[in-house]
């Protein structure tokens, strides 16, 4: 156990620190690249697939790895201002726009996989009876934590039903729920139950949206003033 804790903690180290590297190095890069240049993008993800493999060869975590370099890249501007550099570090807009496209793009064919996937024959009573203790568990936790950040920060109260019920789960629940699987790990109902959550806490958040919504909308709609009886000048 104690060997398996330091191979671990071996792992996230070397890929934290080569993520940082070349985090660091890229913003420099960046600074001058990217202007005038809508396809800096493409040199940015080629970069983010050879970071991956050759975090994995140095012996840490790829996915860590990639992770920290993209959060270097997309807080660029406050870790200048932090390190007091000259310059402007912000990503372009084009990266931003493009940034958003793939994220529409995975998150859709997540869910159509998803629902590919997805047979009601092989769900139970037991999967069902985990899946609901896992949600009271999770919306719990959840309103203490929402609790104690609205006593520390008031201003966040009026956030408070968004920060509540708007926790849906997605991509990364699902891609654990099948890493025991492709370790050769057999664990009965994990994968059951995070379908279960995954699709609960979606459905949820949609519930909450279409419930906020409308009084958000007329909190925001000025409202109409009452009509000034006429004047008669006499």
């Amino acid at each position: 156990m104690a060997q398996a804790g330091k191979n671990l903690a071996s792992a996230f180290t070397t890929a934290i620190v080569i993520g940082v590297i070349a985090g660091v190095f890229w913003m420099k890069v960046l600074r001058t690249f990217q202007k005038n240049k809508p396809l800096a993008y493409v040199v940015t993800l080629a970069l983010a697939f050879i970071l991956y493999a050759f975090a994995e060869a140095a012996g840490g975590n790829g996915a860590i790895a990639v992770l920290v370099f993209g959060l270097a890249l997309g807080n660029g501007q406050r870790l200048a201002e932090a390190f007091k550099w000259q310059g402007d570090y912000a990503i372009a807009t084009p990266m931003k726009d493009v940034q958003t496209a793939v994220v529409f793009f995975v998150n859709t064919f997540f869910f159509v996989y998803l629902g590919l996937l997805f047979d009601f024959k092989t769900f139970n009573e037991l999967a069902i009876l985990v899946t609901a203790a896992v949600l009271v568990a999770l919306y719990a936790g959840r309103a203490i934590a929402v609790y104690a950040l609205t006593r520390v920060n008031a201003a966040l109260k009026d956030q408070s039903r968004y920060l509540m019920w708007f926790a849906p789960r997605g991509l990364a629940a699902a891609v654990l729920a099948f890493l025991p699987a492709s370790q050769g790990k057999s664990i009965p109902g994990l994968v059951e139950t995070a379908f279960l959550a995954i699709l609960a806490t979606n459905i949820i958040a949609a519930i909450a949206t279409f419930v906020f919504e409308q009084p958000a909308k007329q909190a925001q709609q000025p409202q109409a003033k009452a009509p000034q009886k006429p004047r008669i000048v006499r």
